[in-house]
């Protein structure tokens, strides 16, 4: 079919309109043959990739092929085109000079009434876009790597609750891996029902923008026990500043609240045994004189010749014995309240628990207790107060004589452990109830109908004195065992 002279003046403009629009395109453009030689090259070609159209004109696409490329993506990539009619892809190119740039091609064929006539390859600068990409892969990994190795847990929850991040730190702390928790629910895996309603208020504030927000609460761990965590609590958002869950950095405090518990325990019980004191010594001035009038009231009625005195005799003797009562727990008052001031000089600790049981040897035999000493004679002199450790030994037997009102047996061993002596004294007696065990040290606390709760209380404070360690073990019907461990070298 032969064209009319205007209908080939309209096609030479729409070739020349396209083959404009070739040449002036911002992506490079090329046009290969069947076999991948270059038949056309635009401008944009020549400025990207350093060859001319006359150079790059009947060369292979090969010019173009970097290095780094392998047979394998080629062979994939034009499968792709011939099965798919199409690939795009990203991939390095190399430069005439020698350099590579990252591209992101686009391969199309060409056909003609059916028959293929060549491909046209578009090539699109993409260094810029890679220079962003790495940036921000590189403060990704510099986030990740902050989150990772920071001291302090670190979790996001998306607006369902759900975990979606979940730092090094929380697995170190609760005991589980990010694995196993992410996308779980966070208050039915870590918030205990007691604490959810105040936690959710909490969450349901962040979600809503309001300011970030700190609050304490309790997490459950893997093991079943509790930590105490302070957060602090911010809203997530997108690109787009739309809240899309709560993030919440903590800090394990549950170490430093039981500090600072400790810490005003030891102070009520400071004012506490100033108050004491204070009481003890205000009694201790009628107390005297009580027991003076009544030893003078005593040698008064011994005189009477022709009066039965004996019950008179008798009431006066309780009233000085329960005058004595007193006046020892005033003075254990007193004790208390002032601190051990340790004096240390080189001494055998076996020898001061040998004075110990001689002291006491009438009083334990009479009360049908035997007692086995099975301690080592090697035990190297050390730097102790011999006075304050003679007392803390008399305690513990004089407790263990208690326990057994019916006879028994007390038994006395060493051993050597690590840097330091230990000494344990175990009786046969009727053993302490497990609720109470942990509070025996405590002063003021006591199981005893007449007892100040000082004794073990001041035991431990000169063994700490010491640095050295109390504690005890003890089973109902069975008995009681204390071991001291007390270190072989404390400096004077």
């Amino acid at each position: 079919m032969r064209l009319s002279s205007t209908e080939k003046l309209r096609l030479e403009e729409r070739l020349n309109l396209f083959y404009s629009a070739f040449q002036h395109s911002t992506d490079a453009i090329i046009i290969t043959d069947p076999n991948g030689i270059i038949v056309e090259a635009n401008q944009a070609f020549t400025d990207l990739f350093g060859w001319t159209r006359q150079e790059a004109v009947g060369s292979s696409t090969r010019i173009l092929r970097s290095q780094h490329t392998t047979n394998e993506f080629y062979q994939q990539m034009w499968e792709s085109v011939n099965e798919k009619g199409r690939w795009q892809g990203e991939i390095v190119n190399r430069r005439k000079n020698g350099s590579e740039v990252p591209v992101l091609l686009s391969i199309t064929p060409i056909y003609q009434d059916g028959a293929k006539l060549g491909y046209m390859g578009v090539e699109i600068d993409i260094t810029e876009k890679k220079k962003i990409e790495k940036q921000l892969r590189l403060e990704k990994e510099f986030s990740e790597s902050i989150i990772e190795t920071a001291n302090s847990l670190i979790v996001g929850l998306d607006l369902k609750r759900r975990i979606i991040l979940f730092n090094r730190k929380c697995e170190e702390v609760t005991g589980y891996a990010k694995q196993e928790v992410l996308g779980k629910d966070w208050f039915d895996l870590f918030i205990p029902e007691h604490v959810r309603p105040g936690v959710d208020e909490v969450f349901n504030m962040v979600v809503a923008g309001e300011l970030p927000s700190r609050h304490e609460n309790n997490i459950l761990t893997k093991s079943g026990e509790t930590c105490l965590i302070s957060w602090s609590n911010t809203a997530l958002r997108d690109e787009k500043q739309a809240i899309t869950g709560a993030l919440a950095i903590g800090i394990d405090i549950t170490e430093l609240k039981s500090l600072e518990q400790e810490v005003l325990q030891a102070e009520r019980w400071a004012t506490i045994g100033k108050m004491a004191a204070k009481v003890a010594h205000e009694i201790r001035n009628p107390l005297s004189s009580i027991s003076l009038n009544a030893e003078l009231l005593e040698d008064e009625i011994g005189s009477y010749r022709s009066v039965g005195t004996d019950e008179a005799k008798a009431l006066l003797k309780a009233i000085i014995s329960e005058v004595d009562r007193v006046n020892a727990l005033t003075e254990e008052y007193l004790q208390f309240s002032r601190l051990p001031h340790i004096k240390r000089s080189p001494s055998h600790l076996i020898e001061v628990i040998e004075e110990v049981l001689e002291f006491l040897r009438r009083e334990l035999i009479q009360n049908r207790i035997t007692v086995q000493f099975n301690v080592n004679q090697n035990v190297p002199e050390m730097l102790f107060d011999r006075d304050q450790l003679r007392r803390v030994f008399l305690n513990i037997v004089r407790n263990a004589m208690e326990a057994m009102p019916k006879g028994g047996e007390l038994r006395i061993w060493t051993e050597k452990r690590d840097h330091s002596q230990v000494v344990h004294i175990a009786d046969t007696g009727a053993g302490i109830p497990e609720e109470t065990l942990d509070r025996i040290f405590v002063p003021f606390f006591t199981t005893k109908d007449f007892g100040t709760g000082l004794g073990l209380a001041i035991v431990k404070q000169i063994i700490d004195e010491h640095g050295g360690q109390i504690s005890c073990r003890s089973k109902l019907g069975e008995g009681t065992t204390f071991s001291i461990a007390l270190p072989d070298k404390v400096n004077a």
